[in-house]
């Protein structure tokens, strides 16, 4: 079996430290903005490419990120069967896990990341709908850790070489998303990352091809989600389970765990941003951070301070901010104009609506197709919520406020967005659990198994506070 591994380096550190033997020297870095691609493409440019030899592409981070050396990666490599046509070194295996797959969840880091690719996907002439398929650990490859045939290269070639053409030579609007800045380091650009989640393409795209994947579980783990790693041998397991079979339990049961981890990944310690954000108080600082930057238009409904428009507006100068009373949620859908906005933002509002789903139809018309939804809502689990519902109480809600004709759980908002068509991407959680919340968790953890229910999620659902989400249209 013949193996021709190289590590792309940018240093004479790195060539010294080099975690293969065999280089792509890029220590000129002539351009950044295409990262390892550069030296790879200039490679399949000029080496032709023989049909019996493995190859891979590494970045100098490789050990880093797997915790793998050369040898350990060779040996698996030997050791697989013959007719492998690649085997993955992937890491992150909890982000690959927690979302639908590598698109979907890179959304969440860059809003509009999933918009680019699936007109990327078009324009190359795949019928795929990005938002909905799914990806698990035999077919998602992070940072390009992959080993493979001649084969797969050429048509990986072939797909970078499309990408690599739209960037440096398109003048539409797919160039332009592409060359568009991240918040990553100094500003990557989205083509990279594209760049990056092309071999999970080409896997998904092409089922025939035989894989073999490292164990997934053995390498490392993401800073943001590495706590929860049962909940992502379980989805990863539930997400391998779907695909082969048409049992609707095992989708159901994996969006019900990864968007509790992805809530409780993401929660806020109340008490410590209300000491230090002065935005905080009405929710102001977490709904600011999940909208996406540069927006032409955004409808606030039942507005009732200016803080978070001006915040918004003052680093986003060209937006426009409409303000807007919460009757509007009771006109007819084809009352509102269509893809007017690019953000709707509903604070405590649907808790208020006598019929919160009319209200969530009559918005989808008025979003554009990159559009979202971002909801705030009090959480009807919290614990002082349920030792004042155990006295009789229901006029107020633990924050001190009065409350609507609706309480939500964070089960039912989530259900309730899905059946109006709408998809949950991300989301912040508000935990409120001073010293006394202790011996209230407790004795709900105890209600819970008496009930024959999770006592942990029982007890973890009881210390929200409140709840943002942001929510897109599913096409």
């Amino acid at each position: 079996m013949n193996i021709s591994i190289y590590t792309v380096v940018y240093s004479p550190e790195q060539l010294e430290q080099a975690a293969t033997c065999l280089v792509l020297d890029n220590t000129r870095n002539e351009r950044p903005d295409w990262r390892e691609y550069w030296p790879i493409r200039h490679f399949l440019l000029t080496h032709p490419l023989e049909d019996d030899r493995y190859y891979g592409f590494f970045s100098p981070r490789f050990a880093e990120k797997t915790g793998l050396s050369a040898q350990q990666v060779i040996d698996f490599i030997l050791a697989s069967p013959p007719q492998t046509d690649a085997v993955l070194f992937s890491p992150q295996v909890d982000v690959g896990a927690f979302f639908p797959n590598v698109f979907v969840g890179e959304d969440q880091a860059d809003p509009g990341f999933l918009e680019t690719c699936q007109r990327f996907v078009n324009n190359v002439g795949l019928e795929l709908d990005l938002s909905s398929v799914a990806m698990d650990s035999s077919t998602i490859v992070f940072s390009n850790y992959i080993v493979a045939r001649a084969g797969f290269w050429r048509v990986w070639f072939a797909l970078a070489e499309r990408l690599y053409e739209i960037a440096e030579q398109g003048t539409g609007e797919l160039r332009d998303r592409l060359v568009q800045p991240t918040n990553y380091r100094e500003g990557v650009q989205r083509k990279v990352f594209l760049m990056e989640r092309l071999a999970s393409l080409i896997l998904v795209t092409n089922p025939g091809l035989r894989t073999r994947a490292f164990n997934p579980f053995a390498l490392a783990w993401s800073m943001q989600l590495h706590r929860f790693r049962d909940e992502a041998i379980i989805c990863d397991a539930l997400k391998i389970a779907d695909t082969r079979s048409d049992f609707p339990e095992y989708l159901a049961l994996y969006e019900k765990l990864r968007q509790r981890v992805i809530l409780s990944a993401l929660a806020v310690d109340t008490l410590g941003k209300l000491r230090s954000d002065p935005l905080a108080g009405t929710l102001n600082s977490e709904v600011l951070g999940l909208l996406p930057a540069s927006l032409r238009c955004i409808a606030e409904i039942g507005a009732e301070d200016k803080q978070l428009s001006l915040a918004y507006c003052d680093a986003n100068k060209d937006t426009e901010w409409i303000s807007l009373a919460a009757s509007i949620l009771r006109r007819p859908e084809q009352e509102l104009a269509p893809n007017a906005w690019d953000a709707c933002i509903l604070d405590g509002i649907l808790e208020r609506q006598a019929d919160p789903a009319a209200a969530l139809a009559s918005l989808k018309t008025a979003l554009t197709a990159e559009g979202v939804l971002v909801a705030t809502f009090q959480n009807a689990q919290h614990w002082r919520y349920q030792a004042r519902l155990a006295l009789g109480d229901t006029s107020t809600h633990p924050a001190g406020e009065a409350i609507g004709d609706r309480r939500f759980t964070r089960a039912e908002v989530f259900r309730l967005l899905d059946q109006c068509g709408y998809r949950v991407d991300t989301g912040v959680a508000r935990v409120y659990d001073p010293p006394e919340a202790a011996r209230y968790l407790a004795n709900i953890r105890s209600m819970a198994l008496l009930s024959g229910g999770d006592p942990d999620t029982a007890a973890e659902d009881a210390r929200i506070l409140q709840y943002v989400v942001r929510a897109v249209v599913k096409r």
